[in-house]
Formats: C-alpha cells, sequence, structure tokens
C-alpha cells in the first residue's frame, strides 16, 4: 500500500543583506545555526561604514585616524627647517628697526635694549626711552636684555626698578626703601627696591603689589601670586611636588643654584600653606558652604552615602609634628581623638569572626594593620562622600580599617538627617560584616538600623557568599535605582596619588593638602 503521506517543503525565509539584494534561507537552516559556534553562523555581512564628517578629513587620502597622524607628521617635518630658521632670527637684531619710545633709528652696531615681554621686537636706544616706556613701577618685572657686541648675543640687564604705591606716595609717617628678591610670574629671579610705609607692616605694602612674602615679619623673599597659582594648581590637578614645581622653574628659566635653594627652602614651609589658605577664603566669601552637595536632599528624600578605606594615604612617624591645629579645622578631616576610644576600641574578636563569616573579608578588621610597616603613625584613611561623588567625612586610620570609623560615620549622618523627611541609605564594602557587627553591640547602636537601609556597592557584592548578593545587593534592594555606590572608588583614583607627598608631611600640613585636594575634587564635581 502506497502511503499517501508527502512531507511538506519548508517555507523559505528572506534575509536582507543590502538594499536590493535577497538571500533565501530555509527554516531549517536558521534554527540549526542555532547551536552552530559564533565564528560558524552563517550572518550576513555587516552594513558599510558611515562616511567621516566633513571636518574629520583633513585630506582626499585621510580615510583613517592613522593616515591623518601621518599626514599631519609629514607637514612638521616640511616645516622643521624654516620654524629652526625663525626661531634663530627673533633671537638676533633685525634691520630697520625703531625704538619705542622716541621712534628713531636703533642702531644694531652698537649697544642698545630690548623687551622681549612688551612685544617680539620691542627695541629701546637708551635707559631714557626705557625708562619712558616702563616708568613709575610700571611693568616692574619685564625682563630687559642688552646687546653685547663682543660676545656677539644679548645679555640681561639691571634696571634698578622700584615699586612705590601710587595712593600713598606721601605718607605722613614716613618711608624708606628696602632692597627685596621677587620671583615673578614665570618664576625669574628679580632684585628691586620697595618703597614701604611705615604705616603698616611691610608684607600689607608687598601683598598690595600682588607679592605674596617668605616671612611676615621683615620679609626679603617674595613670590608673585600668579606664579603661586600656577604651583597651587599644578599640585592638586598633576600631583606634583613642590620640589618638582621648583625644579621646573629652575631649569626652565636658568636659575642658578642658590636662586634654586631659596626659592624651595622659602616656599615649602608655612608661606605656602598659608597662601592656599588664603585662596580658600577668598574662594568662599559670601558664598554657601563649599563642603556640601547641592544635589542632595536637605528636607526630604533620599540621601546615598558611600564609605570606603584607603590603605594609600599613610603618613610616617619620622616627618614630623605639628605645633598648630590645621588651618582647615575639621573641615574634612575629623580629629581621630574622637573616634579613638569610644568606637574604635570595641571588641576585636568580634570584628574579626563577623568579618571570617562572609568570604573572609580583612576590611573592617584589625588584622589588616598587621601587614602595615610599625613606622607609620597614620594607617590610612576612612572616608565617605555622597552618590554624586562630593566628599562628606574623613578619618585618620591609626589601627586599620575598624568597623568603629564607619560607625561613627553613621553616628555623623543620622545627627545630621534626624527631625527631617530624609531616608539615609548607606553603601559599604561590607555592609553585611557592619550590620551584624551593630546588632551585636545592640542598645542605641541596634536602633540606627530601623534609620537606615544597608547595602553593598555593585561591583563588591559578586565578591560577597551568596545569600549576601541576595540581601544586600543595589539591584535587589527597593529604592537605590542604578546607583552603583562605587563613588568612594573614584574618589580614591584621584586622591590616592597625593600619597608620595603627604607621607612625609607634619600632620596639619597632610591634612591641610588632603583637603585643598578633596575641595578641587568637588569642585570639578559640580562643573
Amino acid at each position: 500500500m502506497t502511503s499517501s503521506f508527502k512531507p511538506k517543503r519548508p517555507k523559505l525565509s528572506c534575509l536582507i543583506v543590502n538594499p536590493g539584494q535577497q538571500v533565501e534561507r530555509t527554516n531549517i537552516e536558521l534554527y540549526k545555526d542555532r547551536f552552530k559556534r559564533p565564528e560558524e553562523r552563517t550572518l550576513p555581512p555587516p552594513p558599510p561604514p558611515p562616511p567621516l564628517p566633513e571636518e574629520i578629513q583633513t585630506s582626499a587620502s585621510a580615510a583613517s585616524y592613522a593616515d591623518r597622524i601621518r599626514v599631519e607628521t609629514s607637514a612638521w617635518k616640511n616645516a622643521r627647517e624654516q620654524l629652526l630658521q625663525a626661531y634663530f632670527d627673533g633671537c638676533l637684531p633685525r634691520e630697520n628697526e625703531t625704538c619705542m619710545a622716541c621712534k628713531s633709528a636703533v642702531n644694531l652696531s652698537s649697544e642698545h635694549m630690548r623687551c622681549i615681554d612688551c612685544a617680539t621686537h620691542a627695541y629701546f636706544c637708551s635707559d631714557e626711552c626705557v625708562a619712558e616706556v616702563h616708568k613709575e613701577g610700571l611693568f616692574p618685572f619685564h625682563k630687559l636684555d642688552t646687546w653685547s657686541a663682543s660676545e656677539n648675543r644679548y645679555v640681561v640687564a639691571n634696571r634698578g626698578v622700584y615699586l612705590i604705591r601710587s595712593d600713598h606716595k606721601n605718607c605722613a609717617n614716613g618711608q624708606h626703601a628696602r632692597l627685596i628678591q621677587v620671583f615673578d610670574q614665570k618664576g625669574r629671579h628679580h632684585v628691586i627696591h620697595v618703597v614701604v610705609c611705615n604705616c603698616e607692616d611691610d608684607c600689607i605694602t608687598l601683598m598690595r603689589h600682588r607679592l605674596w612674602t617668605s616671612t611676615v615679619e621683615n620679609p626679603t623673599i617674595t613670590f608673585h601670586m600668579e606664579l603661586l597659582d600656577w604651583m597651587e594648581f599644578l599640585m592638586l590637578e598633576a600631583k606634583v611636588s613642590l620640589l618638582g614645581i621648583c625644579q621646573s622653574i629652575r631649569w626652565k628659566n636658568g636659575l642658578s643654584t642658590s636662586q634654586f635653594n631659596t626659592l624651595y627652602k622659602q616656599i615649602v614651609g608655612e608661606s605656602f600653606e598659608q597662601f592656599r589658605h588664603l585662596k580658600y577664603q577668598v574662594r568662599t566669601t559670601g558664598t554657601e558652604d563649599e563642603a556640601s552637595c547641592p544635589a542632595c536632599p536637605k528636607d526630604s528624600g533620599s540621601l546615598f552615602i558611600s564609605l570606603d578605606g584607603n590603605f594609600g594615604l599613610v603618613r610616617k612617624g619620622s616627618s614630623g609634628t605639628s605645633p598648630f591645629e590645621p588651618n582647615h579645622g575639621e573641615k574634612m578631616f575629623v580629629s581621630s581623638n574622637k573616634v579613638i576610644g569610644k568606637y574604635v576600641d570595641g571588641p576585636k574578636d568580634l570584628q574579626v569572626s563577623k568579618a571570617v563569616d562572609c568570604s573572609n573579608f580583612q576590611a573592617g578588621t584589625n588584622i589588616r594593620s598587621k601587614n602595615k610597616a610599625v613606622k607609620l603613625d597614620v594607617s590610612g584613611v576612612f572616608g565617605s562622600c555622597c552618590r554624586h561623588g562630593v566628599p562628606h567625612t574623613f578619618i585618620n586610620m591609626n589601627k586599620g580599617e575598624g568597623l568603629g570609623y564607619s560607625r561613627y560615620i553613621l553616628d555623623l549622618l543620622l545627627d545630621q538627617v534626624r527631625g527631617t523627611d530624609v531616608k539615609l541609605h548607606v553603601l559599604y564594602d561590607i555592609a553585611c560584616v557592619l550590620e551584624k557587627h551593630i546588632k551585636a553591640k545592640g542598645g542605641d547602636s541596634s536602633r540606627c538600623l530601623e534609620e537606615i537601609s544597608l547595602a553593598v556597592p555593585i561591583f563588591h557584592v559578586y565578591g560577597h557568599k551568596s545569600t549576601c548578593q541576595v540581601h544586600y545587593s543595589t539591584r535587589w534592594l527597593s529604592g537605590y535605582g542604578l546607583t552603583d555606590g562605587e563613588e568612594m572608588e573614584r574618589l580614591w583614583a584621584f586622591l590616592r596619588r597625593f600619597s608620595f607627598i603627604t607621607k612625609e608631611m607634619t600632620p596639619s600640613h597632610r591634612i591641610d593638602l588632603l583637603t585643598d585636594a578633596l575641595l578641587h575634587y568637588k569642585r570639578k564635581k559640580a562643573e
């Protein structure tokens, strides 16, 4: 008997590869492709890349980044000889030049002067013409060169500059001139006369000329404030030490060894610290608290705070002591005396046993301090910041990342939001350990868990055991949204690079520099 069953022909599917082109493939072939390795699958070719924008295409042949670099490098190589010749031409006197003051022709074969700070080719025929353009202390830090026919080159000229207050020329209390060393805006060394009044301190008079003194009483060495501004931002943004900055100034300006030693020894003391604090006062005058986050809720809403410790920001015990408190006080860094004793010196065995309970973490215990050198009096920094990356509170750690530091910051946060409708969310690498520790303490400490929500940052949670991942992951907890909680890791990436500078500082200078760095980081976040 002949069977009447006939297999049906598989249906055909159309796959668009390119406009106007169709490829027929059966459903069976499409189904088999699902079980093939990615490199064995029959996939359509990718669409052609979009054309480059016109402003990127530097030439018809520059179709890629490598091509554009080759074109630009070739252009620079072709211009090398002409650029070198133009540089040498600018170093030599030109023909048919006129004096900037009297407009008479300058005899280039005889002695004359030029000022490259006035213009590229600013020539003067005599000292009187120089004084006419630079009269009454105008442009006091312009460097003048005198042409030496015997040496066939320009040499630095001695101007004999006098700085006088234009609004106080006839002081009733008397005036006198003082010889002052100045490092100008570019770090060049000058020796000038400054007329000071007897009615105010010399450092105040010099400040009116935008000169910052190395000492308050009887100053003889000053720095232009624009130079100190450059030093401050090179330190905060590029993390360059004062020694590195001063060495760069030395080799750029050709300072002698004695001039370099004068620059570094006078700037490395209290003078630069006080200048940075002055700039902080200028920035915060008439403004709100610079350390607070403008985006975090103040009266109602959800406040997210991340906690973490960093063991790279150490300080050597042999780096000296500070006779005074930091200029910033407790703007960012809380005194360790408020934490040690009440919070840190808790039951050590409790901290260790709870840490071992979850993936054998050493964070939050005193075990980690054993791995640090005994010569360190500060083994690290424990800190907090909001989810917008604005720094909040920091503490110097002396005994490892004990859970007491996190409990202290929790108490500060609860005092901050108490009496408001702000819901506090705290993210910590070992939030599971912290919660067990707080419950074991009992009393008022355990009641704080009713007012806060604890979670583990999203990238750290995968190092925990499965039960912790379920109970503390921000992806499972309500109210966290897409908050990752890793703001402190981003902050450490910025702050950790100061460690090679601050580890040799005195305690107060170290805290002031780290506070300035944190305030600078906050200003960057607010942009």
